[in-house]
């Protein structure tokens, strides 16, 4: 049985704006959290998110986009 998320919680606006703030350069989820005004563990959850919908890539603490809509 398979055990993971078939679809996204994050609505195409929210993937947006993430993408938005981390189309500049690589930032870090803290950096994420304080730009976009959003507490650090929803930021966490999102960017985890992110990564498994193959938007992000993390190296080193640093939160990168690999691709773009």
């Amino acid at each position: 049985m398979a055990c993971g998320k078939s679809e996204s919680s994050l609505t195409q606006s929210e993937i947006n704006a993430y993408l938005s703030v981390i189309q500049e350069k690589p930032a870090t989820s803290a950096e994420i959290s304080t730009k976009m005004k959003l507490p650090l563990f929803k930021v966490r959850s999102n960017l985890r998110e992110l990564i498994e919908l193959g938007y992000l890539r993390v190296k080193e603490d640093q939160y990168a986009i690999i691709r773009l809509e």
